[in-house]
């Protein structure tokens, strides 16, 4: 990448040869006032203390430009500025050196404060002693070359003060792009501060609190994700429906914070026993939910006893739940909400029979509105038989 400072401030404007001498043309500076200017050039180098020191009396009057100069030693180099000004000023040389010199000029003066109107009174300044140097130093007979040389210093003035304020102006544009960047990086920063911010407190709406599961709105949204992908790549689902037994009652009698501690033991022995692409939810109260994208209702029973034993060991055997293991198959035209709901009922009938088994297989289908049981079906050749499209299992733990 291209840094400024791999290039001179005459590069960086573009003052090539071709534009200084479109700007001499348009200043009508000729090889004579060149020459005008330097037949001056030994008086000027002789008396350059002489115009510092007259153009600073001038310039420590103005209440502006001594807050400028502020000090002795911003003085003294100042001084030396001046006189190393004029006297190159009346070498009648202009070329690149020369033009970025002046542009250098213009690019410190912005730095320093200097405002153009001050810029320009100082120069007009330095132009009137310049011409008092000049009347008071030639010979008799000398005048017509004088008056040469002082309007060939004008124009040489005139070129150096376009120069120093295009510097002026190029200085503005590049701290405009700056500030423009710096905007801009500005808004993506408050851009990306909010999107992190509306993701935290996303995060926030879908997550419980107690046990730092997904709540209900975030199995919701990742549910329908699960289930689009399924459909999408033909994979079954199983879910598991858990029901801590009696939560209730104990929540009542040993408080809030014991019911809190018995949610995290659930909580825990959902993630020790998910892999890393199921999902763990609180559903609400005592209830939970675990999704297995890709898995079949049997490998849900093998999940759900791994559950139960962990519950069981990090519970220390006094905590007792209640399982619900409902299958959605790749084939399946079912309304993806009736998996959830098909195991919440094998969870219930699993609070019925109280103890650790598998409910037999059944087949589950939604018709006009009404559920209907049917048994599995039939052996593969039988062309009457029927695919499975919801299986349902129940689970208790005790």
């Amino acid at each position: 990448m291209d840094l400024p400072t791999m290039y001179s401030l005459a590069e960086q404007m573009r003052m090539t040869d071709l534009e200084i001498a479109t700007r001499k043309q348009l200043f009508d500076l000729k090889p004579e006032d060149s020459d005008a200017v330097r037949s001056y050039r030994t008086i000027i180098s002789q008396n350059g203390d002489a115009i510092s020191d007259a153009f600073y009396t001038k310039l420590s009057k103005i209440p502006e430009a001594t807050a400028i100069i502020g000090d002795r030693e911003t003085l003294s180099r100042l001084r030396n500025s001046i006189r190393r000004y004029s006297i190159e000023l009346f070498t009648g040389v202009i070329d690149e050196h020369y033009v970025n010199t002046r542009l250098q000029i213009g690019k410190i003066h912005h730095r320093s404060g200097v405002t153009p109107k001050l810029f320009l009174s100082a120069l007009m300044s330095l132009g009137d002693i310049l011409a008092d140097i000049m009347v008071r130093h030639t010979s008799p007979g000398g005048e017509q070359m004088r008056e040469r040389a002082m309007r060939a210093t004008r124009k040489f003035i005139l070129f150096d003060t376009a120069l120093i304020f295009d510097t002026y102006i190029h200085a503005l544009a590049t701290e405009s792009r700056l500030a423009q960047s710096r905007a801009e990086n500005h808004a993506v920063s408050v851009s990306q501060d909010v999107a992190t911010r509306m993701r935290q407190i996303e995060q926030i709406a879908e997550t419980d609190p107690v046990t730092n599961l997904s709540n209900r709105n975030g199995f919701e949204k990742q549910f329908r994700t699960i289930m689009a992908m399924a459909k999408r790549t033909s994979t079954p689902v199983t879910m598991i429906y858990l029901d801590i037994d009696n939560f209730k009652s104990f929540n009542d009698r040993e408080g809030h914070a014991a019911g809190d501690r018995v949610l995290r033991i659930v909580a825990q022995a959902l993630c020790d026993t998910m892999r890393a692409s199921d999902i763990a939810c609180r559903l609400g109260g005592d209830e939970f939910g675990l999704i297995l994208p890709g898995a079949r209702g049997d490998d849900g029973l093998i999940v759900a006893e791994r559950l139960v034993a962990r519950i069981d060991q990090l519970g220390n055997s006094q905590v007792y739940v209640s399982l619900g293991i409902a299958e959605q198959l790749p084939d399946s035209a079912e309304d993806p909400d009736l998996l959830v709901h098909r195991a919440d009922e094998a969870m219930y009938a699993a609070k019925q029979v109280g103890r650790l088994q598998a409910e037999p297989t059944s087949v589950i289908r939604l018709s006009r509105n009404q559920m209907v049981c049917e048994p599995p079906a039939r052996l593969e050749g039988d062309e009457t038989s029927e695919t499975p499209a919801l299986r349902v299992i129940g689970l208790q733990g005790s």
